[in-house]
C-alpha cells in the first residue's frame, strides 16, 4: 500500500512523503522509547512541575479517572515535599533526644552499679549480723542454761536443808504431843512425820513418775457458757466454758500417784499453776493446799482458747500454761536440744501450739496412757510418706528428732478439717503405719528438764 502511496505521486512529494512518513516511524519509537523511560522513572518524574498538572493522564492510577489520579499525585508530591521538609526540621531535635537518652542510659548504668554494690554489701552485713546474733543467742542460751543448773542446785540443797529442819521440828512436835496432847492429835502428828519420812526416803522431787500433768480429777466441776455445770470427764472439744473460753484440746491421761493436792475443793495436781495474790504460782505453792489421797487412776486437762481454766471463782492456767510465741519457742528448743544432746537446735518456725495426727492414723503402740483430742483449726498439716502430721510434731529422721516441716520428705499441706488427736506413752514415742516414729504430746518426761522448762515458764508469764 506504501509502495502504491509513493509510486503515484512526483519526485518531489515522493520524497516529502518518504521524509514524513520517516519522520512518522521516529517519532513513534522516540514517543515509546520516552513513554517507556517516563513509565520506569515514574517516581522521579511525578514530581517535576512541568509534569504534575498531566500526571493523571500520563499514567493514571488504576481504577481512578485521570483528573482524580492528577488531584492524587499532587496530593503524594505535597506530603513527600512536608515530609523531607520536617525531616530537616527535626534533625536538630533528633540529636538532641539522642543525647538525653545517651545521658539517661549513663544515668541508668551508674544506678544499676550503685544498687549491685549495695546488694552486696547488705547481703554482707546481713549475713554478719545474722552469724552475730546467732552466736549471741547461743551464748545467752549457755549463760541462762548454766544459771538454771546453779539456780536448780541450790533449791535442792535449799529443799534438802528445808526438810531437815521440818524433820526435826516435827519430831520435837511428836515427842511434845506424846506428853501433852490426847490420842487423836497424836495419831494426826504421826500422819504428819509419816508424809515427812516419805519425803525423805523418795527425795525432794518424790517418787520418779509423770508428776508434771497439769491436770485436774475427773469429777472436777466446771461452768459452761450457758450456765449449766458439767463434770470435767464429759467436756468434749469444741465446748464453750464460762466467759466465752472455747476448748480447743482435752488431755484425758492415766495418773499412778497415790496423792493429790486440794484447794478448796478442787483437786488438782501440785505443778497446776493458779492465779493467787495476782501472781501465778503452783498448785503445791498456795498457803491453803492440802496434798491429800487420791483413789483415781485417772487426770484430766484441757487447752482452752483463753489459756486459763476457771473451776469454784479460782483461776488456773490450762495445760499449756502460755501461748507466748517466744516462750513456746525457747522450750520447744530446750525439748529438741535435750533428747538430740545438743545445744543448736534452731528455734521452731511452726505457728502450731500443739502436735498431732489425724484420729483415722493407725499406730503400734501397746503402752498408750493417755489420749488427747485436739480441735484440727488448730493444726497445720504435712504429708510425710502417706502420713499427716502437723508442722510442729518431732519426727525421728537418721537416728535425729527433727519438727515435721524440717523432714527432708515433708510436703506442706495446710489446714485438714478432720478430727486429729495425740498420745502419751511410756515409751514418749508414737509408731505410726509407715514406718516413722514420732514423740507423743509430752515429747520428754525427763524430771530436770520439766522442772528447768516449768521455772523458765512461771519466770516469763508474771
Amino acid at each position: 500500500m506504501l509502495e502504491v502511496l509513493i509510486f503515484n505521486y512526483k519526485p518531489i512529494s515522493k520524497i516529502l512523503l518518504i521524509l514524513i512518513i520517516f519522520l512518522a516511524i521516529h517519532f513513534t519509537l522516540l514517543y515509546t522509547k520516552f513513554k517507556d523511560h517516563i513509565y520506569n522513572n515514574w517516581a522521579e518524574y511525578r514530581n517535576k512541575p512541568w509534569i504534575m498538572p498531566f500526571a493523571g493522564f500520563i499514567k493514571p492510577i488504576e481504577g481512578k479517572s485521570s483528573i482524580e489520579s492528577t488531584v492524587e499525585n499532587f496530593r503524594k508530591v505535597l506530603s513527600k515535599m512536608v515530609s523531607n521538609f520536617l525531616k530537616i526540621l527535626m534533625k536538630p531535635i533528633y540529636a538532641i533526644m539522642d543525647i538525653f537518652l545517651k545521658l539517661f542510659k549513663s544515668f541508668s548504668t551508674v544506678l544499676n552499679g550503685l544498687r549491685k554494690q549495695l546488694n552486696v554489701m547488705r547481703n554482707f552485713l546481713f549475713k554478719l549480723f545474722e552469724k552475730m546474733m546467732i552466736r549471741l543467742q547461743t551464748g545467752m542460751a549457755a549463760i541462762t542454761y548454766f544459771l538454771l543448773k546453779i539456780r536448780e542446785s541450790l533449791k535442792k540443797s535449799y529443799g534438802l536443808f528445808n526438810l531437815v529442819l521440818h524433820t526435826v521440828e516435827h519430831s520435837a512436835i511428836f515427842f511434845e504431843s506424846l506428853v501433852r496432847t490426847p490420842v487423836g492429835q497424836f495419831g494426826k502428828l504421826a500422819s504428819t512425820i509419816g508424809w515427812s519420812s516419805a519425803l525423805f526416803t523418795l527425795g525432794p522431787w518424790g517418787q520418779k513418775s509423770w508428776d508434771n500433768a497439769l491436770c485436774f480429777s475427773p469429777n472436777t466441776t466446771v461452768t459452761l457458757n450457758s450456765g449449766y455445770k458439767r463434770v470435767l470427764n464429759d467436756i468434749k472439744v469444741g465446748d464453750v466454758l464460762s466467759k466465752n473460753n472455747v476448748v480447743l484440746a482435752k488431755i484425758d491421761t492415766d495418773y499412778k500417784l497415790d496423792n493429790i493436792y486440794s484447794l478448796y475443793g478442787v483437786e488438782v495436781t501440785g505443778s497446776h499453776l493458779i492465779n493467787y495474790d495476782n501472781k501465778w504460782i503452783r498448785v503445791s505453792e498456795h498457803p491453803d493446799s492440802v496434798s491429800i489421797p487420791y483413789n483415781l487412776d485417772k487426770v484430766v486437762c484441757l487447752v482452752t482458747k483463753h489459756g486459763t481454766i476457771d473451776v469454784n471463782n479460782i483461776t488456773f492456767k490450762d495445760y499449756l500454761e502460755t501461748t507466748n510465741i517466744t516462750i513456746t519457742r525457747d522450750t520447744d528448743k530446750m525439748i529438741e536440744d535435750f533428747i538430740n544432746k545438743t545445744t543448736d537446735a534452731e528455734y521452731t518456725k511452726s505457728t502450731d501450739i500443739l502436735a498431732g495426727i489425724p484420729r483415722t492414723s493407725v499406730i503400734y503402740n501397746n503402752d498408750v496412757i493417755g489420749v488427747v483430742d485436739i480441735d484440727s483449726s488448730l493444726l497445720t498439716m504435712y504429708i510425710i510418706d502417706g502420713q499427716l502430721i502437723s508442722s510442729n510434731a518431732l519426727v525421728l529422721e537418721n537416728g535425729k528428732w527433727k519438727r515435721t516441716y524440717n523432714h527432708s520428705r515433708a510436703t506442706l499441706v495446710g489446714k485438714v478439717k478432720c478430727p486429729c488427736i495425740n498420745f502419751i506413752t511410756k515409751s514418749e514415742k508414737i509408731m505410726l503405719e509407715n514406718g516413722l516414729i514420732i514423740r507423743d504430746f509430752t515429747e520428754s518426761r525427763n524430771i530436770d528438764l520439766n522442772n528447768k522448762i516449768d521455772n523458765y515458764v512461771e519466770k516469763h508469764i508474771q
